[in-house]
Protein backbone atom coordinates (compact mmCIF):
# COMPACT_ATOMS: atom_id res chain seq x y z
CA UNK A 1 0.00 0.00 0.00
CA UNK A 2 3.05 2.40 1.08
CA UNK A 3 4.89 1.57 -2.96
CA UNK A 4 1.12 2.11 -4.39
CA UNK A 5 0.60 5.97 -2.48
CA UNK A 6 4.38 6.56 -3.19
CA UNK A 7 4.44 6.11 -6.87
CA UNK A 8 1.09 7.80 -7.00
CA UNK A 9 2.95 11.09 -5.19
CA UNK A 10 5.80 10.80 -7.82
CA UNK A 11 3.57 10.83 -10.54
CA UNK A 12 1.35 13.60 -8.91
CA UNK A 13 4.74 15.49 -8.87
CA UNK A 14 5.83 15.40 -12.14
CA UNK A 15 2.99 15.64 -13.74
CA UNK A 16 2.62 18.78 -11.83
CA UNK A 17 6.13 20.27 -13.00
CA UNK A 18 5.71 19.17 -16.52
CA UNK A 19 2.37 21.43 -16.33
CA UNK A 20 4.04 24.20 -14.92
CA UNK A 21 7.25 24.31 -17.29
CA UNK A 22 4.76 24.13 -20.24
CA UNK A 23 2.71 27.01 -18.93
CA UNK A 24 6.06 29.17 -18.53
CA UNK A 25 6.96 28.37 -21.73
CA UNK A 26 3.70 29.06 -23.58
CA UNK A 27 3.33 32.84 -21.75
CA UNK A 28 6.63 33.83 -23.05
CA UNK A 29 5.32 34.19 -26.84
CA UNK A 30 4.12 37.38 -27.25
CA UNK A 31 0.34 37.90 -28.53
CA UNK A 32 -1.26 39.95 -31.07
CA UNK A 33 -2.57 42.31 -28.91
CA UNK A 34 -3.72 40.81 -25.44
CA UNK A 35 -7.42 40.81 -26.33
CA UNK A 36 -7.86 36.73 -27.02
CA UNK A 37 -4.50 35.47 -25.64
CA UNK A 38 -5.38 32.51 -28.10
CA UNK A 39 -2.78 33.53 -30.97
CA UNK A 40 0.68 33.13 -29.58
CA UNK A 41 3.84 34.57 -32.78
CA UNK A 42 6.42 31.49 -33.40
CA UNK A 43 10.41 33.11 -33.30
CA UNK A 44 9.86 34.12 -37.46
CA UNK A 45 12.17 32.74 -40.61
CA UNK A 46 14.11 35.87 -42.15
CA UNK A 47 13.54 35.69 -46.01
CA UNK A 48 14.84 38.12 -48.43
CA UNK A 49 12.23 39.59 -50.91
CA UNK A 50 12.66 41.04 -54.28
CA UNK A 51 12.22 44.68 -55.60
CA UNK A 52 8.68 43.71 -57.07
CA UNK A 53 7.45 41.43 -53.83
CA UNK A 54 8.52 44.57 -51.71
CA UNK A 55 6.73 47.00 -54.07
CA UNK A 56 3.34 44.53 -54.08
CA UNK A 57 3.21 44.14 -50.66
CA UNK A 58 3.11 48.20 -50.09
CA UNK A 59 0.02 48.14 -52.19
CA UNK A 60 -3.60 48.26 -50.84
CA UNK A 61 -5.81 44.90 -50.24
CA UNK A 62 -8.05 44.61 -53.72
CA UNK A 63 -11.62 45.72 -53.47
CA UNK A 64 -12.98 42.63 -54.16
CA UNK A 65 -11.84 41.07 -51.52
CA UNK A 66 -12.39 44.34 -48.88
CA UNK A 67 -15.54 44.78 -46.35
CA UNK A 68 -17.18 42.82 -43.69
CA UNK A 69 -17.58 38.95 -43.55
CA UNK A 70 -19.12 36.90 -41.32
CA UNK A 71 -19.77 32.76 -40.99
CA UNK A 72 -20.88 30.29 -38.35
CA UNK A 73 -18.52 28.26 -36.53
CA UNK A 74 -20.31 24.73 -36.28
CA UNK A 75 -17.84 23.50 -33.74
CA UNK A 76 -17.04 26.27 -31.24
CA UNK A 77 -21.02 27.16 -31.75
CA UNK A 78 -20.34 31.15 -32.38
CA UNK A 79 -20.52 33.73 -34.94
CA UNK A 80 -16.75 34.94 -36.62
CA UNK A 81 -16.20 37.26 -38.77
CA UNK A 82 -13.11 38.92 -41.20
CA UNK A 83 -13.06 42.55 -41.76
CA UNK A 84 -10.93 43.40 -44.41
CA UNK A 85 -10.07 47.16 -45.07
CA UNK A 86 -7.21 48.42 -47.70
CA UNK A 87 -4.40 48.00 -45.47
CA UNK A 88 -5.85 45.75 -42.82
CA UNK A 89 -7.06 42.32 -41.60
CA UNK A 90 -8.72 41.39 -38.37
CA UNK A 91 -10.22 37.85 -37.56
CA UNK A 92 -12.75 38.23 -34.37
CA UNK A 93 -15.28 35.62 -32.87
CA UNK A 94 -18.30 36.95 -31.19
CA UNK A 95 -18.90 36.16 -27.63
CA UNK A 96 -22.14 35.09 -25.90
CA UNK A 97 -22.62 38.90 -24.86
CA UNK A 98 -22.36 39.91 -28.29
CA UNK A 99 -19.37 41.37 -28.38
CA UNK A 100 -16.59 40.57 -30.73
CA UNK A 101 -12.88 39.27 -29.99
CA UNK A 102 -10.13 40.24 -32.23
CA UNK A 103 -8.41 36.25 -32.76
CA UNK A 104 -5.26 37.58 -34.78
CA UNK A 105 -4.91 41.48 -36.65
CA UNK A 106 -2.90 42.43 -38.99
CA UNK A 107 -2.74 46.50 -39.62
CA UNK A 108 0.05 48.43 -41.34
CA UNK A 109 3.39 47.77 -41.93
CA UNK A 110 2.58 44.59 -39.98
CA UNK A 111 0.72 43.00 -42.62
CA UNK A 112 2.21 41.94 -46.33
CA UNK A 113 -0.38 40.87 -49.18
CA UNK A 114 0.55 39.31 -52.18
CA UNK A 115 -1.13 37.52 -55.22
CA UNK A 116 -0.34 33.20 -55.63
CA UNK A 117 0.51 31.40 -58.40
CA UNK A 118 -3.49 30.68 -57.87
CA UNK A 119 -4.71 33.65 -58.62
CA UNK A 120 -5.52 34.12 -54.51
CA UNK A 121 -4.36 36.57 -51.88
CA UNK A 122 -1.57 35.57 -49.58
CA UNK A 123 -1.94 38.01 -46.42
CA UNK A 124 0.93 37.67 -44.20
CA UNK A 125 2.35 39.05 -40.29
CA UNK A 126 5.88 40.38 -40.67
CA UNK A 127 7.97 42.00 -39.06
CA UNK A 128 10.47 44.36 -41.49
CA UNK A 129 14.53 45.07 -40.56
CA UNK A 130 15.84 48.34 -40.10
CA UNK A 131 18.35 47.72 -43.67
CA UNK A 132 18.42 45.27 -45.84
CA UNK A 133 15.70 43.73 -48.31
CA UNK A 134 15.02 41.19 -45.22
CA UNK A 135 11.36 40.52 -43.82
CA UNK A 136 11.06 37.98 -40.63
CA UNK A 137 7.57 36.01 -41.71
CA UNK A 138 5.83 34.21 -39.09
CA UNK A 139 3.28 31.11 -39.65
CA UNK A 140 0.02 32.97 -38.99
CA UNK A 141 -0.86 33.68 -43.08
CA UNK A 142 -4.08 33.71 -44.47
CA UNK A 143 -5.12 32.88 -48.12
CA UNK A 144 -7.88 34.59 -49.28
CA UNK A 145 -9.91 33.20 -52.64
CA UNK A 146 -12.99 35.65 -54.03
CA UNK A 147 -16.11 33.05 -54.90
CA UNK A 148 -19.09 33.65 -56.07
CA UNK A 149 -20.49 32.90 -52.06
CA UNK A 150 -18.36 35.33 -50.28
CA UNK A 151 -14.47 34.95 -49.55
CA UNK A 152 -12.80 31.67 -48.91
CA UNK A 153 -10.15 31.70 -46.08
CA UNK A 154 -7.73 29.28 -45.27
CA UNK A 155 -6.89 29.88 -42.15
CA UNK A 156 -3.22 29.67 -40.41
CA UNK A 157 -2.45 26.09 -40.10
CA UNK A 158 -1.52 26.12 -36.01
CA UNK A 159 -5.43 27.41 -35.40
CA UNK A 160 -6.76 24.04 -36.42
CA UNK A 161 -6.98 22.69 -33.43
CA UNK A 162 -7.80 25.60 -31.18
CA UNK A 163 -9.90 27.53 -32.95
CA UNK A 164 -11.64 25.62 -36.55
CA UNK A 165 -10.71 22.42 -37.25
CA UNK A 166 -11.58 23.63 -40.79
CA UNK A 167 -8.77 24.67 -43.00
CA UNK A 168 -10.99 26.49 -45.43
CA UNK A 169 -13.93 28.61 -44.28
CA UNK A 170 -16.25 30.65 -46.44
CA UNK A 171 -17.23 34.05 -45.09
CA UNK A 172 -20.48 35.63 -46.66
CA UNK A 173 -21.94 38.82 -46.40
CA UNK A 174 -24.40 38.99 -44.80
CA UNK A 175 -25.45 36.47 -41.40
CA UNK A 176 -27.97 37.49 -38.66
CA UNK A 177 -28.40 34.14 -37.22
CA UNK A 178 -27.39 30.59 -37.28
CA UNK A 179 -27.73 28.94 -40.90
CA UNK A 180 -29.72 26.42 -39.53
CA UNK A 181 -32.29 28.91 -37.26
CA UNK A 182 -35.00 29.59 -40.15
CA UNK A 183 -35.30 25.73 -40.44
CA UNK A 184 -38.17 25.82 -37.81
Amino acid sequence: MKKIMLMLGLVTFVVTIALTISACSASTGHSVHGVAGIVTRNTGEWKTLSKKKQKEISKPIPKKYRGTWYTWNVFKNRKERVQIKDRSLEYAYRTKKGKYVALDRYQGNKLAAWTTKYGHLSVNYILKTKSGDKYKFFAENFTLNRTKQGVRVTIPAIWNTTINYNKKITFRKKMKNRPWANLK
